[in-house]
């Protein structure tokens, strides 16, 4: 039984390999857990969960009944409030991903820097490390750490580009490895490169967005006026409106129109991620 205990005690210890580095500060164990789950290790908590599913399922059975008037339509509407905290996941991971691609910018900028002043790759990563926001500084100082402990840089570099999932960091992993194989690769000079990459992306990226802008809010509106066209129908002239949802010809064709309305946008949306890509 003390065996198994142990066993159990030993696989739910955490060792954080950067308490080994010099200076760490232990008061920011708690800060390092935070953004742990902000970078996308941690699952969305239970609670904010549970307030996403309800505050989506009530606003979209009150826009239901709105436009439709049927309370069992209503209660079918709630049901896609399950899928807000997921949508709302994806929209925090990818803007999480636009602060480790700024972040990682002005990170190997000063690697680059210390490496052309005939300083060391620790150093180089200790000096990004402290120059550089969490929760790319805490992947930075991981890295060091690691190099310090006897881990090869080939590894190190390898597994902080699994870690922080940017094209230019695979690149970066790259030359690292065909170094120390003995090629003849200038670090600074790569490190600089991946660093204008970064900034062509972010401003392509940027481009894209204010190009797509415009269509996507085109869509939305072009697919919300029905709906608010028959809302305002309801309100204004019931008797008008109402074949469409008392009789079974009126609930097909408006079943079908708002499955091609929600394809549509599907399909734009799909557009336009294809273009970013």
């Amino acid at each position: 039984m003390l065996i198994i205990l142990g066993i159990s005690m030993l696989k739910r210890k955490e060792i954080n390999i950067n308490r080994f580095q010099p200076g760490y500060d232990y008061n920011t164990e708690a800060e390092y857990k935070k953004h742990e789950k902000i970078a996308g290790k941690a699952e969305l908590p239970l609670w904010k969960t549970l307030v996403m599913i309800l505050c989506g399922g009530v606003t979209t059975s009150i826009v239901a009944y709105t436009i439709i008037g049927k309370w069992w339509v209503s209660v079918i509407a709630f049901i896609t409030g399950f899928t807000i905290p997921k949508i709302w996941y994806e929209w925090h991971l990818k803007s999480q991903a636009k602060l480790v691609s700024s972040q990682m910018e002005q990170a190997v900028e000063i690697m680059a820097a210390v490496l052309n002043s005939s300083g060391s790759i620790i150093t180089a990563l200790e000096k990004a490390g402290n120059e550089v926001g969490n929760p790319v500084k805490r992947e930075i100082m991981k890295t060091a750490s690691e190099i310090r402990l006897g881990k090869s840089t080939t590894d190190a570099f390898t597994d902080l580009a699994k870690r922080i999932k940017i094209p230019e960091m695979l690149i970066l992993s790259m030359g690292v490895d065909l170094q120390n194989k003995g090629m003849a690769i200038n670090l600074p000079s790569m490190l600089l490169q991946v660093q204008r990459n970064i900034r062509y992306r972010q401003l392509f990226e940027q481009d894209i967005n204010t190009i797509t802008a415009e269509n996507k809010m085109s869509a939305f509106i072009v697919a919300a006026v029905p709906f608010v066209v028959i809302a305002l129908m309801r309100q204004i002239a019931p008797d008008f409106i109402s074949p469409l949802f008392e009789t079974t010809a009126g609930l097909t064709v408006f079943v079908i129109c708002t499955l091609a309305i929600f394809a549509g946008i599907y399909w734009i949306l799909n557009m336009i991620e294809a273009i970013k890509n």
